[in-house]
């Protein structure tokens, strides 16, 4: 699986470098929210996504790579690393098939938009894809959070998460329920919603997700300290 994670990071730039032989050399590259081409270029700027996509991999790598160098001898916390380093191996999987669609979505716009002389608006509802394809992201990470070990690189970290491992257990769950329903929110209001509203709605449902679990963090610290949970 390790090198199948490493491997599929290169998938959206082989997909692409194939793809772009078949496209004009000007193509539309930007979309505004409400679906209107606002910039034309060049065929080749297609390979951004892609190339971070190559980097995105990288960092998940050297992240593993720290994680297993601060574990150093001590069986237990080699243990746990390797665990975490599994589930950063999952979350790369989920990200670099989330960004293969959103290239792909990309790729097939472009083509359409240049097949059509003076085409002001988007032939693909990349906003709509983008929103459903996060929101599974956030389903895949919230079922995962809840098995990652205390660490400074996976899961839902803040101070009070990592008071000690209690809070980090139960921040973690919490965390992972909030993610998931974030997800699970974000799907049918994305499907139902018009341009450029789903977007706006994965966003929202995330940072409730995370202000939720903020909150619950703080409270699960304060009891853990034994604090009156008065604010």
């Amino acid at each position: 699986m390790k090198l199948l994670a490493k491997l599929s990071a290169f998938v959206p730039l082989a997909v692409s470098l194939v793809w772009l032989q078949f496209l004009p050399d000007r193509v539309p590259l930007h979309y505004n929210f409400a679906g209107e081409i606002d910039r034309w270029g060049s065929k080749w700027e297609l390979l951004l996504l892609p190339g971070i996509v190559v980097l995105f991999a990288a960092g998940f790598s050297l992240a593993g790579l720290l994680l297993r160098r601060k574990a150093g001898t001590d069986e237990k916390a080699r243990a746990h690393a390797e665990s975490n380093c599994r589930i950063l191996r999952i979350v790369l999987l989920g990200s670099v098939l989330l960004f293969t669609v959103l290239q792909a979505v990309l790729l097939l716009g472009a083509g359409r938009g240049a097949a059509e002389d003076g085409a002001k608006t988007a032939e693909v509802p990349f906003l709509k894809i983008t929103a459903i394809g996060l929101a599974f992201l956030f389903i895949l990470m919230g079922n995962l959070m809840p098995k990652s070990r205390m660490n400074s690189s996976v899961g839902f970290r803040c101070g009070w998460s990592m008071y000690n491992e209690n809070t980090w257990r139960r921040s973690n769950r919490f965390g992972g329920w909030a993610l998931t329903a974030a997800g699970l929110v974000t799907i049918p209001a994305a499907l139902l919603a018009p341009e450029p509203w789903p977007l706006p709605i994965c966003l929202g449902a995330l940072l409730a997700a995370l202000v939720a679990s903020l909150v619950y963090a703080k409270k699960v610290y304060r009891e853990e300290k034994g604090i009156n949970n008065e604010y």
